[in-house]
Parts: structure tokens; sequence; C-alpha cells
């Protein structure tokens, strides 16, 4: 009775961190920005917004009745051009750029979510650093994002605007092979960061590598030194694996649905949780490869939406992957210390492993819900 109260504990325990961080997750927000320099010095491009931060930003919805039409989205345009003349500015060599947003409105959709597409233009100096500065939305969203895709000729430029780093500066006189390097494994390591499912599949397989699938309900513990091949054997299946499909997709080699990789990305998590909790199969690297896998394509979702630049798509690609393994390895070095220490000094490891792993799959199973298109 006592071991099954600590079990019961535990399990609310880890639902609760996890249940905080999924929601968390859930209220951030991306826009996106493609623009195109000429000679001139003219900019033209587009920006695409949530309309969903803009209802919250401007208040698009004039009845508030939760329902958000066309037309009150377009009686606001004069509202949403005054909002992103105060949050979103160009200069070049030190000199303001005039920027105007006139032109047609567009509807796009990114994740299944609605995104307003606006046009963009602006008149800069002929030469010089473009410094782009960006304040949308953090005011109600302090992890909103803006992904910056900018063509110069045959140089392109891909970053990423955030809370901590609100403007940018570019030498748009060419595009730097390792600026690219440094934004796209910055972005790998980031992803793989805030990635929960990523992490929970993960997390399943360190709680079985480290705590055993054995149906016992003592298992003797083992140092790291006799689980390493394991581990490494289980860390290595799952990088080659998506390591593959990442390039795969991002270089348009293969074409997979991203709806369906999502839904097929929690069932994996869900099966690895449950597989801890009624061990089917015991030798769980084939198995971490091929679910691997999927993560490689969920992991090119997120790298298509950065944008390729089109000079130095395999550099591109490389860093990115590059990122996700480093933010892999920085993951795995975080947690397996604490298990290897519950594993130590806990006389019954096998509730650890069922506590958490059933935690792991009611989130999974939750996300399999949520994620099935209607």
């Amino acid at each position: 009775m006592k071991y099954i109260k600590q079990t019961i504990s535990l399990m609310v325990l880890i639902s609760a961190l996890i249940f905080s961080t999924s929601a968390f997750s859930h209220q951030t927000s991306t826009a996106y920005f493609t623009a195109q320099l000429n000679s001139s010095g003219a900019l033209n491009g587009e920006l695409q917004v949530r309309l969903f931060d803009l209802e919250r930003a401007i208040g698009l919805d004039q009845n508030s009745n939760g329902e958000l039409t066309w037309g009150e989205a377009l009686s606001q345009v004069k509202a949403v051009e005054e909002y992103f003349a105060d949050v979103l500015s160009f200069q070049r060599d030190q000199q303001s750029c005039t920027a105007s947003y006139s032109g047609a409105w567009q509807l796009d959709s990114h994740f299944n979510e609605s995104y307003l597409v606006l046009p963009l233009s602006a008149q800069c100096a002929i030469s010089g650093d473009l410094q782009i500065d960006y304040g949308g939305f953090f005011d109600i969203d302090s992890e909103h994002k803006l992904l910056f895709n900018f063509q110069n000729g045959e140089h392109a430029h891909n970053r990423v605007i955030s809370n901590e780093e609100r403007a940018l500066s570019l030498d748009v006189s060419n595009g730097s092979q390792w600026d690219t390097f440094q934004e796209f494994s910055k972005q790998g390591a980031i992803h793989i960061w805030i990635g929960l499912d990523h992490i929970l599949f993960l997390m399943c397989l360190l709680l079985a590598t480290v705590f055993g699938l054995e149906k016992v309900s003592f298992q003797r513990f083992k140092s790291l030194r006799e689980n390493s091949w394991e581990i490494l054997s289980v860390v290595t299946a799952f990088t080659l694996a998506h390591s593959i499909t990442l390039a795969a997709v991002a270089l348009d080699w293969i074409n997979v649905s991203s709806t369906w990789v999502e839904v097929g990305i929690a069932i994996t998590v869900l099966a690895v949780a449950l597989n801890n909790i009624y061990p089917v199969i015991k030798n769980i690297t084939s198995v971490t490869f091929a679910f691997g896998l999927l993560h490689g394509m969920g992991f090119a979702g997120v790298l298509g939406e950065l944008g390729l630049p089109s000079d130095q798509k395999l550099l591109s690609v490389l860093a990115f992957n590059l990122g996700v393994e480093f933010g892999q390895i920085v993951i795995i070095a975080a947690v397996l210390p604490f298990m290897y220490l519950i594993n130590k000094y806990n006389f019954k490891p096998r509730h650890f492993l069922t506590g958490g792993s059933t935690a792991i799959a009611v989130i999974a199973a939750i996300w399999i819900t949520e994620r099935l298109p209607l």
C-alpha cells in the first residue's frame, strides 16, 4: 500500500509539471516576414501574423461574439497598419526606411492556424547595413518570435527575432555562411528544448535504459558504465533516424503531411511509455530507430518554416541538425545523473519507471486527440 501511494504521488507531481510546461508552450506564437531588397534600395515582401495575436493586441472582433469574420478584419485596416508602424521599422546606413502596407490582404494557414498576410514595401538607402527593429506582441506573449527570411540577389539571410533580441543588423552585401550556420544551429537546439514531445520521447527511452524493463519489483542498481552501451545504442539510433528524415524532408526528397507527422510523433511517445509499463519489446534500439524517423520529419517541418537559403541549403540542414544534437546532449546530461541517483538510493526503482511513464502516456494520449484532424 505504501508503494502504491508513492507511485500515485509521483504520477500526480510529474503530471502537474508536464501539464504546466505543455500549457505554457501552447501560448507561444510565431510571425513570418519574407522580403527582397533590390539594387535601388527598395524592400518588398510580406508579413504573416496570426489573427489570434492581432485580436489580442488590437481587438478585431468588434461585436465580441468570439467569432472573427473577414469583414471585421478588413474594417480594422487602419488600426493594423498603425500597430505595425509602431512595432516594426527598418533602417539602412543609419537612415530610416519609409515603409508602406498598401496592397490587398490575404489569408494563409500555418499549423492549422489562420494567418493574415500583409504586403509590405519600404524605400531604403541604396547602400549600407540593414537594421530591423521589431517589438510586436511581446507584451502579450514573451515567447513570441518573428521568423525573418531575407533575399538579396543570390544571397539569403534567415534570422529569428525574439523578445531577448528584438533588433537585427544585416550586412546585405553578402550572405555569410558562418552567420547562417550560427543561426540554424541555435534554432535547432532551441527547437528540441521547447519541443515537449521530443523531450518526453527521450525521457521514456532513458527511463527504460536506466531502470530496466524487467517485470520485477526490484532491480539491482547498475552504474552508468554498465548501462553505457545500451544508452549509447539507443541515443545513436534516435540520432541517425531523425537525421535521415530531417535531411530528406528539408531537401524535398520526400513530401509528408505535417498534420499526420505530429499525430505520429504523439503516438510514438505513447507507445514507448506504454512499453515501459507493460514491456512487450525489451530491446528498444530498433523501435527507437523506427520512431526516430517520424521525429526527424517533425524537425524538418520546423526547419521548413524557418526557410532554407537557396544558396546554403545543405549548410542550413547540417547546422540545424547539429543544433538538435547539441540540445539533445544537454537534455541527456541534465537528466541522467538525477535518474542514477534515484536508481541507486531508491529500493523500488520500478515505481519511478511506472509512475513517470504513466504520466507521459496520459499526456501523449491527450496530444493525439488534440492533433487528429477533425
